[in-house]
Parts: C-alpha cells; sequence; structure tokens
C-alpha cells in the first residue's frame, strides 16, 4: 500500500512539473534554462545580422564595388569563417522560420516587382579556380545598422508566462544604453518553439534605442 502511495506522489509531482497556461504543456524549469542560454547566444548574432555587423578592409584592391573583405580573425574569433558556418550557428540559436527569414532578407537580395529594394549585407566569395572553395566573407559597405546603443539582458529576470499552440513566451528585463543619453529599461516578450533538435528563439530579441522617448 505504501509503495502504491508513494507511486501516485511521484506521478503527481511529475504532472505538476509540467505548467499548462496556454495551449502545450512544458516544463517552466527546462524553459527558463534554455532561454538563458539562446537569449545570450543572441546577442552577438544580432549585432552581426541587424547591428554594427562585421568589420570589414576598406581596401579597394580586395573590394568587389561596394562589398569590402571581412576582416577575418574577428568572424574567425566568434567562431565561424564562412556564412555557411555562421548560419549553422544561427540555426543553434534560432528557429528555422527565423533562420529563412535571415536567409532571405540579409544574406540574399530583396527585390520588389523585379527591382532591387537592398543588396544583400554579406555574401560568401569563393575560389575562381573551382567556383566552390570559400575564400572570405564579403561586408556590403552601404549596410545601415538598424540598432541604435547597446542592449544589456538581465538573464535572471527571465518569466514563463505561457504558451499559444505550440510557442512558449518568455519575457525578459533588459536595459539600452546610447552615448549622451539616459539608460532605457525595457521588459520584451520572446516566443520559444520546440523543434527536433531543441529549444529554439522564434522570434526577434534585439532592442534598439528608442529616441522618440528619451
Amino acid at each position: 500500500m505504501k509503495k502504491i502511495i508513494s507511486l501516485v506522489l511521484v506521478l503527481t509531482l511529475s504532472l505538476l512539473s509540467l505548467v499548462s497556461c496556454g495551449d502545450r504543456k512544458y516544463d517552466e524549469a527546462e524553459v527558463k534554462a534554455a532561454a538563458k542560454t539562446l537569449i545570450s547566444d543572441s546577442v552577438i548574432l544580432n549585432d552581426i545580422f541587424w547591428g554594427s555587423g562585421i568589420p570589414y578592409m576598406d581596401d579597394l584592391n580586395t573590394s568587389d564595388g561596394i562589398y569590402f573583405e571581412a576582416y577575418y580573425y574577428y568572424h574567425k574569433n566568434l567562431g565561424f569563417e564562412t556564412l555557411d558556418e555562421l548560419m549553422a550557428m544561427t540555426e543553434k540559436t534560432f528557429s528555422q522560420k527565423q533562420c529563412d527569414l535571415i536567409e532571405s532578407t540579409i544574406l540574399s537580395s530583396v527585390t520588389v516587382d523585379d527591382e532591387i529594394y537592398s543588396l544583400a549585407r554579406y555574401y560568401q566569395k569563393v575560389s575562381a579556380k573551382d567556383n566552390k572553395t570559400p575564400e572570405c566573407i564579403m561586408v556590403n559597405s552601404d549596410w545601415k545598422n538598424l540598432l541604435i546603443g547597446k542592449a544589456e539582458y538581465d538573464l535572471d529576470s527571465i518569466q514563463v508566462i505561457g504558451s499559444e499552440k505550440e510557442i512558449v513566451y518568455i519575457t525578459i528585463d533588459a536595459t539600452v544604453t546610447y552615448e549622451n543619453y539616459e539608460p532605457q529599461k525595457r521588459n520584451i516578450r520572446v516566443a520559444l518553439v520546440e523543434e527536433d533538435a531543441g529549444w529554439r528563439i522564434d522570434s526577434p530579441t534585439y532592442i534598439s534605442y528608442n529616441l522618440t522617448n528619451k
């Protein structure tokens, strides 16, 4: 009888650990832990794709129109040497939907009614010998930084707030600083989705300083 009661207690506690605040059940501790890692990893990716970007060498001898060769050791120190390796890093942080968006808007030129709206921020230069071997990353020097200021995330402030269909939402506090302006405190909502390889971010995590609300 005691064994049966103990088993029931274990099963009850296991079910209680799965929160159901919305459409799907989830383990709150697991989601929080995943969110901490993913948001931390997203910081450098936000800067690469939407912020100041990969620095480049201002050398016309190696340029291709508005594209200039990236500083190799900068991105090598971040853990990637090619755009394929950068996307492999990105896929460990962002969902497939977000990765597809990055591929189509940042790593590809955008056209509207057959007119080029914007050129890709980066492209992979390959060897002219075989048109395959990667040589270097080329950076669009005309690309404008879309983010103002620097965001710092309070990872300990993460709260899991519920789910909608397969998406679980968390909130996190952040502070955005910009030179000569007062810091701005922000609270943002971030979507997480559980894919085959684990939890991934399914919404933007970048924040820009709001100059209209100084």
